[in-house]
């Protein structure tokens, strides 16, 4: 495995973990929205 390989993979990681915490963020923005 190459450097460049483990940083393509890392790189994933991260966009993955990004995405999902801004899910859960908007998610509970909405839900305050629907509360309010």
């Amino acid at each position: 495995m190459t450097g460049k390989d483990s940083r393509r993979g890392v790189r994933i990681t991260v966009t993955v973990l990004v995405l999902i915490a801004l899910a859960v963020y908007a998610g509970f923005i909405l839900r305050g929205v629907l509360n309010a």
